[in-house]
């Protein structure tokens, strides 16, 4: 009797949590009264590159194509490159003066990895607006203007949407689908009034926001944390108000993986976060721990209570369609087409691969990103 209240308790809790999400992104709906192409505020856009020589050109590029008429700069920091990413940035620069090169050195030395990075980029730039992505990532032609849109809404943060493209190869259909659903979780926390998750590959703050914050100083040991860790902390001390980008245009396309191990260590460098996120927002840990619970269960459950599989299946079968509209709404808002096969492939693969993660994070600081300890 203990199993089956506590799987049935688990359960609701997760459905309660994906309902939730589910109603922000019902709920949400688009301004289309913005006028989104023709402002004029001043922003400044960072990029930290480390060792990024085989895709920096690719968003130095698309940085230089941006139509947008308010002032604007592109701060590109060198966050202590060995490859070539030095010379190329400064190349740039000598061809366009919006370009800035800057080295991490002049971030606070008590900060590490990105955030020292980010801190001197931060630094040096000129506008009261911020606007952030990766070297990994493209960007469209019109990507400053839509993100700027979002502050005539009086935003004080801006969550942008990133995708990344599949191929032909399993990993890809599962890490597209995978980052699609976590980031139609984030929109529908948002238009509920609790932001919970953000990503540095597409976001958007006031420069008076992480001054207020103290920058990144409650959290300059970690690895992460200069996305949805710093939104809950501006969120925490400042009650900011917090909208999430629905203009295609403001889509950012991110890094495509084709290997399990590469997939793996870039969730494992983020999975950083969820495990301290009890320390800034007690609800959205409970709710990655419900998600890993329930992911458990549903691959355990069938072991270990096989005399009631029936009541295992009806959860399943609810787990499948709470998710299954979540996806087709979040789809629907983005105005992306909905592709049931990649939907399906998620699913089975989904449960085995939280439990995965949640197994390997005690054994997270055994892995490196780029040179570095995950944890």
């Amino acid at each position: 009797m203990l199993i089956e209240y506590f799987i049935i308790i688990n359960f609701l809790i997760y459905f309660i949590t994906m309902l939730w999400y589910l109603t922000g992104i019902i709920r949400t709906t688009l301004n289309r009264n913005i006028p989104k192409y023709n402002l004029n505020k001043d922003v400044s856009i960072i990029v930290c590159v480390k060792d990024g020589e085989n895709s920096l050109t690719n968003i130095l590029q698309d940085l230089k194509s941006q139509k947008y008429s308010g002032n604007h700069e592109f701060i590109i920091v060198d966050d202590y490159s060995t490859d070539q990413t030095r010379k190329i940035i400064q190349k740039f620069q000598n061809n366009d003066n919006r370009f800035k090169y800057i080295s991490s050195n002049i971030g606070k030395n008590n900060l590490k990895y990105k955030k020292k990075a980010l801190d001197a980029g931060i630094k040096s730039a000129q506008y009261e607006l911020l606007l952030f992505t990766d070297v990994d990532c493209r960007v469209q032609k019109n990507w400053i203007a839509s993100m700027m849109s979002n502050f005539s809404m009086n935003a004080d943060y801006v969550i942008g949407y990133s995708k990344v493209e599949h191929n032909n190869s399993i990993v890809s259909y599962f890490q597209s689908m995978d980052f699609k659903m976590m980031m139609f979780c984030s929109m529908g926390a948002v238009n509920m009034g609790t932001p919970h998750g953000c990503s540095g590959q597409n976001q958007s703050y006031k420069k008076e926001v992480f001054i207020k914050n103290n920058g990144f100083d409650k959290i300059f040991n970690l690895l992460q944390g200069d996305d949805s860790i710093f939104l809950q902390l501006s969120n925490n001390s400042q009650n900011i108000k917090t909208v999430f980008s629905l203009d295609r245009s403001s889509f950012v396309t991110a890094k495509t993986h084709n290997k399990w191990s590469d997939f793996i260590k870039q969730r494992l460098r983020w999975s950083g976060d969820a495990q301290i996120m009890w320390r800034y927002n007690i609800v959205f840990y409970l709710a990655f721990v419900g998600f890993f619970l329930t992911n458990f269960l549903v691959l355990v459950s069938p072991l270990i209570y096989y005399y009631g599989y029936h009541i295992i299946i009806l959860f399943i079968l609810i787990k499948f369609i709470i998710e299954l509209f979540l996806f087709y709404f979040g789809s629907l808002k983005i105005g992306e087409k909905i592709n049931i096969f990649s939907f399906i492939l998620w699913f089975l693969i989904h449960a085995p691969y939280v439990v995965l993660l949640g197994l390997m994070g005690p054994f997270i600081s055994m892995f490196h990103w780029r040179g570095r300890k995950i944890a």
